[in-house]
């Protein structure tokens, strides 16, 4: 079992002195696991903000700890150049790095630990892309959905504040969506497909999910109460759902492929098509049409035939994973 302190593992660290402590942490429970990780990533996020920010005003005179301040002035070469840095080095040191120590800490073995060690069959990742094709319907319902939901009188200001955030977060990503040439393409695949897609799926899929499905002892617990966390994390609330479900669906390829190299090919596709579109027919024209599929009560036929073909390409996912894991009987 990960996280199970070998014999011979405890005699090496007991000839270490200096390493002896990782024979301990190896020995924790899910919930001191969990609370252990986001220990290593709220130190990581500090440290690389802080070197971020320390970059930001020595090149560009940029105080990015101060982000309501400079969130007026988006226009400003300076700032934007800033807050992206500050985006690839948040996505490295909140998830990337976390992911990484942690998985070497309680198993010693990173690789494995975060099932980057095997693939999933090579039709999966092609169903798999197709899964994310159909599914553009039903992402736009579940928008239109949680768009129109509303909260009780009492929570007024909790709702106010969570549209305010929602629109923080959009209008910073369609800043980072102008795009004028080529490198600044390629600068957005890297800091929108890749990064996300690595760190995002490290984090959440390989080692939250974990954590969870070994703490409730329930794969599909775990399956879900991370996606529940992916997408809460985003704050980005009217867009809750759609990202719940895209954080399912990561989830089970997961579980499904036993590879987690499935579920960032997915969100790499998923984000990266996203950059490529706004690239190609520039950023308002992408926001009309990405929202306009399925988002209709006259698409209702094409939601459903979307569902049914999700599901069904799902399934074959899911048999034929099955069938490659199963040992032969001979």
């Amino acid at each position: 079992m990960p996280g199970d302190i070998e014999q011979n593992d405890l005699q090496n660290y007991q000839k270490e002195p200096s390493w002896y402590w990782l024979t301990m942490l190896r020995g924790l429970g899910p919930g001191w696991q969990l609370l252990f990780f986001c220990l290593i990533a709220l130190v990581s996020w500090s440290l690389f903000t802080m070197i971020g920010n320390l970059i930001t005003s020595s090149l560009w005179g940029v105080n990015t700890v101060d982000f309501r301040g400079i969130f007026n002035q988006l226009e400003d070469p300076a700032v934007m150049s800033s807050l992206k840095l500050m985006q690839i080095l948040q996505h490295i040191g909140l998830a990337i790095v976390p992911a990484l120590l942690f998985a070497y800490i309680v198993s010693g073995k990173t690789v494995e630990y975060l099932a980057l060690n095997r693939s999933a069959l090579p039709l999966s990742y092609l169903l798999a892309a197709g899964v994310l094709l159909c599914a553009t319907p039903i992402v736009n319902w579940m928008i239109m959905v949680n768009g129109a939901m509303e909260l009780p009188g009492f929570l007024t200001g909790m709702e106010d504040w969570m549209k305010e955030m929602e629109d923080v977060g959009a209008t910073l990503i369609e800043r980072f969506l102008e795009m004028e040439s080529v490198e600044a393409l390629l600068l957005n695949l890297f800091m929108i497909g890749i990064l996300p897609a690595l760190g995002e799926e490290l984090m959440f899929r390989g080692v939250i999910q974990r954590i969870f499905s070994s703490w409730t002892r329930n794969v599909h617990l775990g399956v879900w109460i991370t996606a529940i966390i992916f997408s809460a994390i985003h704050m980005q609330f009217y867009g809750f759902l759609p990202r719940m479900m895209l954080g399912v669906l990561f989830g089970y390829l997961f579980v499904w492929s036993g590879s987690l190299l499935l579920p960032i090919f997915c969100h790499l596709i998923y984000n990266g098509s996203g950059v490529m579109l706004a690239y190609l027919w520039g950023v308002e024209e992408f926001s009309e049409q990405e929202g306009n599929i399925g988002s209709t009560s006259d698409d209702s036929l094409l939601t459903m035939a979307s569902t049914l073909a999700v599901a069904g390409l799902l399934y074959v996912i899911y048999r034929k994973e099955k069938e490659a894991r199963e040992p032969i009987e001979v």
